[in-house]
């Protein structure tokens, strides 16, 4: 399905995906250009890439301002430029999933021809209904096999002469996969090699390194690594025995392992799938749930596991030698992480493989 040459995208539209060729193309025309980046009007410009960025490491996904059309479209390469200039791995894998969440929440309220539009310009041949979607089978396959639920399967699926039948939610899903994909690689471009940022940048590029850095601090630097279950601190890994062995969770237990696992780097279908082996558990609640504590609903706001403290008062601290002084799982996790590759012991199942 090509894009239709009669759909235009508003001002409005790239204010909302700035990362579209068309933002690109609206900026040349209104007369930006980096080579400006030194000048007094670009200051507020630079100001909300800086926010976009923060925001993205805070609150795991970027605020929608449409009060200046303008400047949300041209902040977004600034952004783009700021994340390069950085040159940290965790920050562009942040800011690109950051970024794709946001096109995630607006466009389940678009129009279909909007949608049709923008996911065709991301190269998928699509055809939208009401409510409804269908994808041709190779498009759906390159995105859809990321997933472990068996309901995006190609054998769970109608496929009618290449096409797969799925709702309109499902078709977002995949888009801002390709999306987040789209935005990794342009941020993990290296810069030339005697790039230097301009000096508007140098406070912003020290703000957010300092921001990195503490947060490293914070969790130990082992956030997003994967799950390592002789790494595990030992109330996390009572948890995780537990409902794996179909026992039932109270509440806040169930809390602390679904954003423990979120904070170590498994994805929302990984934590979902551990959470629905268990018996009289509904798929449909358990994905809103871990997708609220992901920050993919709600607030936007991904939530960290509760502090070392907080599991005694529940009565769910359990704990061993490496938990001495350590006032956070995720520390204790780093310990752990720290035996194991120390001691070169085994240990590096992933969840998803389990």
């Amino acid at each position: 399905m090509a894009l239709k040459e009669s759909y235009r995208f508003t001002e409005r539209d790239l204010a909302k995906y700035p990362f579209l060729r068309e933002a690109s193309e609206y900026l040349e025309e209104v007369g930006f250009t980096v080579k400006d980046i030194e000048a007094e009007y670009f200051r507020p410009i630079i100001d909300r890439a800086y926010s976009r960025i923060v925001e993205a490491m805070e609150k795991g996904v970027v605020s929608l301002g449409l009060g200046e059309p303008r400047l949300e479209i041209a902040s977004f390469p600034v952004a783009v430029l700021l994340v390069r200039f950085v040159r940290d791995e965790f920050l562009v894998r942040r800011y690109a999933l950051a970024e794709s969440l946001r096109a995630r929440e607006l466009l389940e309220g678009e129009p279909k021809s909007l949608v049709g539009a923008l996911a065709s310009r991301l190269g998928f041949r699509a055809e939208i209904g009401n409510g409804y979607a269908k994808l041709y089978v190779l498009d759906y396959l390159k995105y859809a096999s990321r997933f472990h639920d068996p309901r995006w399967k190609l054998v769970n699926r109608v496929l009618d002469r290449g096409w797969v039948t799925l709702s309109r939610r499902e078709l977002v899903r995949l888009i801002s996969e390709a999306i987040q994909d789209s935005l990794t690689k342009i941020l993990s471009r290296p810069l030339p090699g005697d790039a230097k940022p301009p000096s508007t940048f140098e406070a912003k590029i020290i703000a957010i390194t300092s921001m990195l850095s503490d947060r490293k601090v914070k969790y130990g630097g082992w956030t997003d690594v994967g799950f390592v279950e002789d790494a595990l601190p030992p109330c996390v890994k009572a948890m995780y025995t537990a409902l794996r062995g179909g026992k039932h969770l109270p509440h806040v237990a169930r809390f602390t392992l679904a954003s423990f696992l979120l904070n170590i780097g498994l994805t929302v279908d990984d934590v979902v799938k551990l959470f629905i082996s268990t018996p009289d558990s509904d798929e449909r609640i358990t994905r809103y749930q871990v997708e609220h504590i992901a920050g993919m609903r709600g607030s936007m706001t991904k939530y960290t596991p509760p502090s070392c403290s907080t599991l005694k008062t529940h009565g769910l601290c359990i704990e061993d030698e490496l938990c001495r002084e350590v006032k956070h799982p995720l520390i204790r996790y780093r310990r752990g992480m720290r035996r194991v590759i120390g001691g070169g012991g085994e240990g590096g199942e992933k969840l998803r493989e389990a």
